[in-house]
């Protein structure tokens, strides 16, 4: 309660709390931090993406106000789930991938999201499942590919991972 006015611990709150779905509460703890860039790099730093934390802190909080306002939408959700994953919360991003895609079963790349979720949360055969399906697609794309080369190698199944790897435009060469 002390540290309530400390706009880093404003900020790394908000994040988690978007993470995982609190998304009210992460609206009022983001909309707390109005001097973004005085926080320790630390902390900025640690939100998304190293290289533009600004952008990220952009995300997070367009991501926990507009699902405070409509917790339904997908391209928030979608967008969330990628976010999540890229940083390695993958566990998390499952319920918001799983949305997209049970409302259009025919989307790759919520399919793509869930798959490398699943997969990141150490539910591979599930996530297997899924990155099976998108290689039977024409349109799977490398990124894809890639996340499904590292599925495979968590796995221990380094043939079809070197397999797969290889269908990725310029990899080996």
């Amino acid at each position: 309660k002390d540290r309530t006015n400390d706009q880093g611990v404003q900020l790394l709150y908000g994040v988690a709390c978007c993470g995982i779905g609190r998304n009210e509460d992460a609206t009022a703890s983001l909309g707390c931090v109005t001097a973004f860039g005085a926080i320790r790099p630390a902390a900025r730093l640690v939100i998304g993406d190293p290289q533009d934390p600004d952008t990220a802190f952009r995300e997070w909080k367009e991501i926990a106000s507009g699902l405070t306002a409509n917790p339904d939408d997908l391209s928030l959700r979608r967008k969330r789930a990628a976010l999540l994953d890229r940083n390695g919360g993958g566990k998390f991003a499952i319920a918001d991938a799983e949305a997209c895609l049970k409302k259009q079963p025919d989307d790759v790349e919520a399919k793509h999201l869930l798959a490398a979720a699943l997969s990141q949360a150490g539910q591979l055969e599930r996530g297997l499942e899924l990155f099976k399906e998108l290689a039977a697609s024409p349109t799977m794309t490398d990124e894809a590919r890639i996340d499904h080369t590292v599925a495979l190698v968590r796995a221990s199944k380094v043939e079809e991972a070197l397999d797969q790897l290889g269908r990725v435009d310029g990899i080996l060469s």
